[in-house]
């Protein structure tokens, strides 16, 4: 091996260099005119005469075990007694030994055994060659090196930074690695940012701090550790390049990310191997569960998203719906998470339950899909648990729980909205009466509290508006929540809806959104909680959303931030597309609903990555990612009657052939499923799934699956296509596979003509198959 041939090369050199010095004094005494007398003279034809390169080896390995690929509860104990010594060969206190190895990968057999070894036969210098350069990186092509914080020279660095204070640099190299494994390998460009690590560094200095650490706490003798450079590494074997482990320079764009995501791995402390296959229970032990908080169509897209994260074992539902963990009931495959629902009191002020079950199945993040949890108080509960949680505090939360509140504040921070007046108890009632007769606009009318939806009136006429003040102000049909009202003036122009992540400093925008609130076609009917929505919206192009972002987002985030309210979650701009820009209708606290259904199945990349970011307070605005040329179109399905009162226990029949439509999506709201559909855990919790994503077809029992209504809005049948008509096509091809009774949906959602008439094209659509019934291409979809 290497080791072995730079021993004889050192001992052949070393007794050239004797032969020299042997020459040159043999020719000082020739020279000499008579008999040497002098003792300088003397004493060095004495060694010339005696001298000679003591080779020996004192040490043996016993038997040839590859140390540097055994399991680590292993490695310790094999190295300890892999070695014979040779005793009486080094004189105590006098002999320097110089101890060859092929190697200094980790450092631990050097430390374990071998300096150990030579230290108790007295020497006073220990010098450690290594035959190779420092392994700095991962080799992720040949030889089992897989964990980059195993590496001697990397731990060297990193205590380096340490020392000197220049800890900055480990976290913007976290930072810029993780955004590099969201770079698509094909035709990326892929930067090794570990690079960084070691810059600031001589080889010398990284060497010295190695010898330090391997240097067992009751070694006498000085260590010293010599390294060969890559430069004579390459001299000495001109034929071959690959130094890849010594200088990251990675001959593919593959090898770089893996380097990349070694760097990730360490700093968050996992274990895992940055490449290779494990096994499914090793593999599962490090990932982590995620808890859902919420019963819609939203949740079980939060849900859905989640799931594909490599990074989560198992998404809990709580309180879930019929279809979340049911068999096929999303796009989930074999290689995501399982959807699991979990029955749990979610109850203020102390949200016993839920605190408990974060605890007890180590949950690493909590996502909540409704307001009202977030509005009392749940956020500041969990985090007082030092329990992670993606959405804001009851404080920040009132920019949603009180419209009085959240007009105020957009006057202070300058965040344009339409003009208003707020009033507040019966008494005020007569003046809210006034202001609607005198005011020069139309008015639209809110309760200022959370309403589920319902406190937001948009009169048709002066009266219906009195009426609704009457109804909220007198009669009390909103409860506390219609206490306090606002009246605002009717914008006029397009809405959109604009979903932000933030940690509280940094934002990062979803694809715009557009939802359809009224119940019927041609936007007639009474308001809904949302009866669809597209995305993105042809309303918002770059130029305008960098309007949103400047005049709406970082003002209100900047502005909670500023009044001690920091808001981390998902900040919801509701807005109006007006002929003086955009203004705000309202801000919600948390996800939209439907807007959600339609904006996830957009991103290309790993949403719980990017929430966990803002929950760690390590955004990056550029952290969503989306795919490129697609759009995505999500139709409600409603019971009959909503948004009033309705029948449920439906059965819904047609949800596999909806599922067969190519980019379809069904995510459940109002369903239950019966007892023989629902998920079985065997036994299994999120710290320690086992084979959870490998057997997750069998967690189900195998009998016939039967799911009903349940609710107002039963389900969201989402479609991606390569732009709207495709995506449009697509959802209604599935709505149309999909039956219950009294069912009933929108069938103008993303009507095209409207979406050409905001971009100010022609107002006419080509004619497709869809448009006189008939679709070719999904014909089996709908047909088996």
């Amino acid at each position: 091996n290497t080791s072995e041939l730079a021993f004889h090369g050192l001992a052949k050199e070393a007794q050239d260099h004797l032969d020299r010095q042997k020459e040159a004094v043999f020719q000082h005494i020739a020279g000499m005119s008579g008999p040497v007398t002098d003792e300088e003279s003397l004493a060095k034809l004495r060694m010339a005469l005696s001298g000679q390169v003591r080779v020996e080896k004192v040490i043996h390995k016993d038997a040839k075990i590859r140390t540097f690929i055994q399991e680590d509860s292993s490695r310790e104990h094999l190295t300890m007694h892999a070695y014979d010594v040779h005793y009486g060969t080094i004189r105590r206190d006098q002999d320097c030994v110089v101890a060859f190895d092929d190697s200094i990968v980790r450092g631990n057999t050097l430390k374990n055994a071998i300096l150990r070894t030579i230290d108790k036969m007295g020497p006073t210098h220990i010098v450690v060659v290594s035959s190779c350069p420092q392994i700095r990186y991962p080799d992720v092509y040949g030889i089992d090196m897989a964990k980059l914080g195993d590496l001697a020279a990397f731990k060297a660095a990193i205590s380096l930074l340490k020392e000197r204070n220049m800890t900055h640099v480990i976290e913007d190299v976290y930072r810029k690695c993780k955004a590099e494994l969201k770079v698509p390998l094909k035709g990326g460009k892929i930067v090794n940012h570990v690079k960084r690590i070691y810059e600031p560094f001589t080889p010398e200095e990284i060497s010295a701090r190695i010898a330090q650490d391997v240097r067992p706490f009751d070694c006498k003798a000085h260590i010293e550790i010599i390294y060969q450079t890559v430069e004579d590494l390459h001299k000495a074997l001109p034929e071959h390049q690959g130094d890849w482990y010594f200088s990251g320079d990675y001959p593919t764009v593959g090898g770089a990310k893996v380097c990349c995501r070694a760097f990730a791995l360490w700093m968050e402390g996992s274990s895992q191997r940055c490449y290779g296959v494990n096994s499914a229970i090793s593999m599962a032990r490090f990932r982590k569960p995620v808890l859902v908080l919420g019963s819609g169509g939203r949740e079980h897209a939060l849900a859905t998203a989640l799931s594909k994260s490599l990074d989560v074992s198992c998404v809990y539902c709580a309180p879930g719906n019929g279809g979340i963990g049911a068999p096929g009931a999303s796009d989930g495959d074999l290689g995501t998470a399982p959807l699991v629902q979990k029955s749990l009191e979610i109850k203020a002020p102390l949200f016993e339950e839920v605190v408990n079950f974060c605890k007890q199945e180590n949950v690493h993040l909590v996502v909540v899909g409704p307001e009202r949890m977030l509005a009392d108080g749940l956020a500041d509960v969990l985090q007082s648990h030092d329990i992670p949680i993606f959405g804001p505090g009851k404080s920040a939360a009132e920019i949603e729980s009180s419209k009085v509140f959240a007009k105020a504040f957009m006057q202070r921070h300058s965040i344009p909205t339409a003009e208003h007046r707020s009033f507040e108890g019966k008494e005020s009632l007569q003046e809210a009466l006034d202001y609607i007769e005198s005011a020069p606009h139309d008015v639209v009318v809110k309760a200022s509290g959370l309403a589920a939806g319902k406190g937001v009136i948009v009169p048709q006429s002066r009266e219906e508006a009195k009426q609704a003040v009457r109804d909220f102000l007198e009669k009390r049909t909103m409860g506390s929540a219609g206490e306090q009202i606002v009246l605002e003036q009717r914008l006029q122009g397009y809405e959109c809806s604009v979903l932000a992540l933030t940690d509280g400093e940094r934002i990062a925008v979803l694809p715009p959104a557009q939802d359809h609130k009224r119940a019927f076609d041609g936007d007639e009917g009474p308001n809904t909680g949302g009866m669809g929505a597209f995305a993105p919206t042809p309303t918002v192009d770059d130029g305008l959303m960098h309007r949103i972002k400047q005049e709406v987002l970082r003002p209100a985030v900047d502005g909670l931030r500023a009044e001690g309210r920091k808001f981390v979650g998902c900040l919801f701009a509701g807005l109006m597309i007006t002929a003086d820009g955009p203004m705000v209708i309202e801000f919600n606290c948390r996800f939209g609903d439907p807007e959600t259904q339609a904006v996830l199945p957009l991103l290309d990349c790993d949403l719980y990555e990017v929430l966990a970011s803002c929950v760690q307070g390590q955004l990056s605005e550029d952290a969503v990612k989306v795919m490129p040329n697609t759009s995505s179109v999500s139709v409600v399905m409603a019971s009959s009657g909503y948004p009033g009162s309705y029948d449920s226990g439906h059965v819904i029949s047609g949800l596999e052939r909806a599922r067969c439509v190519p980019g379809v999506c069904v995510y459940h709201a109002g369903t239950t499923a019966t007892a023989s559909s629902m998920p079985t855990t065997n036994g299994l919790n999120g710290t320690m799934p086992g084979m959870n994503r490998l057997t997750r077809r069998n967690s189900f029992r195998e009998k016939s699956q039967t799911i009903v209504s349940s609710g107002g809005r039963v389900l969201a049948v989402t479609a991606v296509g390569k732009g709207l008509p495709e995506a449009r096509e697509r959802a209604y091809v599935a709505v149309r596979s999909i039956h219950f009774s009294g069912s009933f949906y929108r069938r103008d959602i993303a009507n095209m003509s409207q979406a050409s008439e905001v971009m100010g094209r022609s107002a006419s659509s080509p004619a497709t198959y869809l448009s006189a019934g008939v679709d070719l291409s999904m014909e089996q979809a709908i047909s088996t």
